[in-house]
C-alpha cells in the first residue's frame, strides 16, 4: 500500500510540472543568473509591490565610459545617451568625461557649448537625453517610485529642467505620436549647483508647463508611466538675443 501511495504521489507531481510547463511557467533555479527575476515572472504585477534588486533600478553612473544604458536596468533593452542641441547649435559628442561625483578618477555625463539666440522665440535648447529602448515599444515606469540622480550646473542658461518624455508629448519624428505643440513634457525646473547635489523626485512631483502643449486625456503623470520615450535634462536660454554657455554634470541616475 505505501509502494502505490508513493508511486501515485510521484504522477501527481510530474503530471503537475507537465502542466504548468504547458501554461509558459518558466523555472529558474535558486543558482541561476537569472534568480533575480523570478519572483516578477511568476506575477507581472508584483514589480510594482515588491522592491526591485538594486542592479535592476541603475539607469547609467557613466564610470564604464559608454553611452548605452546599464544592461541590467529592469525592462529596458539596449538603452542609449545622446546629446542634442536645436536651431542650429552644436553639441559636443564626446560627453563622458572624468570628474563625477566620486571624484577625478570617476566619469559623469558632461554637456558643455555654446547656444546662439536669435531672440526671435525659437528657444534653442543643449540636452542630455536617455532612451531606454532602441526602437518601438515605449518603456514602463510603473515598477518605479521615483527618480534620483547627482546634477551640477553653473553657468548661463536662462533655463533648466528634468523630464520624461511620453509618446503624447514626443514628435512622431522622435519616436512619439505628437503632432501639435509638443515637447511639453511631464518634468520639474532645475536650480542651478556650482556643487554636486542629490536630487531626487516622485513621479507625482512631476508636471506639464501650464499654458501650451499637446492635449492629453489626463494630466497625471501616473496616468502615463507606460508610454514613456525618454529621459531628459535641457538647458536652454530666455529668447534674449546672445550667446550663452552651457555646462552641466549630470551622474548616478537610477530609479527607486
Amino acid at each position: 500500500m505505501a509502494s502505490l501511495r508513493a508511486s501515485t504521489l510521484v504522477l501527481i507531481t510530474v503530471l503537475g510540472v507537465s502542466l504548468l510547463a504547458g501554461c509558459g511557467v518558466v523555472f529558474i533555479n535558486k543558482g541561476s543568473k537569472n534568480n533575480a527575476y523570478a519572483e516578477y515572472i511568476r506575477d507581472p504585477k508584483v514589480a510594482t509591490k515588491q522592491s526591485l534588486p538594486s542592479d535592476n533600478l541603475k539607469i547609467s553612473n557613466f564610470n564604464d565610459g559608454s553611452k548605452f544604458m546599464n544592461a541590467l536596468l529592469y525592462g529596458a533593452g539596449l538603452g542609449f545617451w545622446t546629446v542634442i542641441a536645436t536651431e542650429g547649435n552644436v553639441a559636443n559628442n564626446v560627453f563622458i568625461a572624468a570628474g563625477g561625483v566620486d571624484g577625478s578618477a570617476s566619469k559623469a555625463a558632461h554637456v558643455t557649448g555654446y547656444l546662439a539666440d536669435k531672440g526671435d522665440a525659437s528657444y534653442p535648447t543643449l540636452s542630455l537625453e536617455g532612451r531606454f529602448r532602441r526602437s518601438g515599444y515605449y518603456y514602463d515606469l510603473s515598477p518605479f517610485k521615483g527618480v534620483r540622480f547627482y546634477y551640477k550646473s553653473n553657468d548661463k542658461a536662462g533655463r533648466r529642467k528634468f523630464e520624461f518624455g511620453i509618446a503624447s508629448t514626443v514628435p512622431t519624428a522622435e519616436g512619439g505620436v505628437c503632432v501639435d505643440q509638443c515637447n511639453n513634457h511631464f518634468g520639474i525646473t532645475l536650480s542651478p549647483s556650482p556643487d554636486w547635489s542629490l536630487k531626487s523626485y516622485a513621479f507625482s512631483e512631476l508636471a506639464r508647463e501650464d499654458g501650451w502643449g499637446a492635449t492629453l486625456e489626463s494630466t497625471d503623470f501616473a496616468d502615463h508611466l507606460r508610454e514613456v520615450v525618454y529621459i531628459k535634462w535641457e538647458s536652454g536660454t530666455s529668447n534674449v538675443a546672445g550667446t550663452y554657455l552651457i555646462d552641466y554634470w549630470v551622474d548616478k541616475v537610477e530609479f527607486y
